[in-house]
């Protein structure tokens, strides 16, 4: 029954982020900027991802805080690099992805709302992927759920609500999405961006559900036209994930 009801509120959830896809009001974001290096940066970007994904498949991951902390270098080193090839280029990352206090002013009424429409889509295909793919939950959570040390437990919460939507949303949302919009067109790169997103988190079970969030993010990105809107509820998904997983860790099993 509450798979069903769930079902039925997830067709809201489409009609609403179909209606906020086609009646955006803001002015488009500057995807013709993005010219051949960037294409080249973005397949690398593409190559590099795959390859890690291809070189351990199926491997389990055992989280711990020094792979945390290796991530969180990584995503600050990956971003670092990103920011300085496109000031190079001579753009503005504010500019660029709407990193600017009107864009912010934009997405503060958005994403609370754009949030709560997602939810039931995201959490009906994804108990639709555990029922099928089985309930295994993902090393993070997992990690999260069992681990007693509260710095573990700090250093896993900064890393989800901070390091993560910051670094995911300039490499998915801003860059290659930018990228894959100028070359293919809107919806072959929406849904290109959202099954890389979905797929580098390496959990098959989690993939269903990641992929609609992609899916709605990235909508919401383009309905404000600045990364500030997806970067928000990004950050307010993965609050709510923890907090669950803190509070019900028997959800996670």
């Amino acid at each position: 029954m509450g798979l069903v009801l769930s079902g039925i509120l997830a067709i809201g959830s489409a009609a609403y982020y179909r209606y906020l896809g086609r009646h955006a009001r803001t002015a488009p974001l500057p995807f013709d900027r993005l010219g051949f290096p960037e294409a080249v940066l973005a397949g690398i970007l593409v190559l590099w991802f795959l390859t890690n994904l291809m070189a351990s498949p199926g491997a389990e991951v055992t989280v711990s805080a020094q792979l945390l902390i290796a991530n969180a270098l990584l995503a600050f080193f990956l971003v670092t690099g990103l920011v300085s090839f496109l000031i190079v280029r001579s753009h503005s990352p504010l500019t660029q992805f709407g990193l600017t206090r009107a864009g912010l002013r934009r997405s503060l009424p958005v994403v609370f709302p754009a949030l709560v429409m997602a939810l039931p889509a995201i959490y009906f295909i994804h108990a639709l992927s555990f029922h099928f793919l089985g309930a295994t939950p993902q090393p993070l959570l997992d990690f999260l759920a069992r681990s007693a040390g509260t710095s573990d437990r700090l250093l896993l919460i900064f890393t989800a609500v901070v390091v993560a939507p910051i670094s995911e949303e300039l490499i998915f949302r801003g860059f290659l999405y930018g990228v894959f919009r100028r070359y293919g067109g809107r919806i072959p790169a929406l849904l290109l961006s959202a099954a890389l997103f979905a797929a580098i988190h390496a959990h098959l079970p989690a993939a269903g559900g990641l992929f609609v969030l992609a899916l709605a993010l990235t909508i919401v990105y383009e309905s404000t036209a600045s990364l500030w809107a997806p970067i928000l509820m990004h950050a307010l998904f993965n609050a709510l994930t923890v907090m669950t997983t803190l509070l019900w860790p028997n959800l996670m099993q």
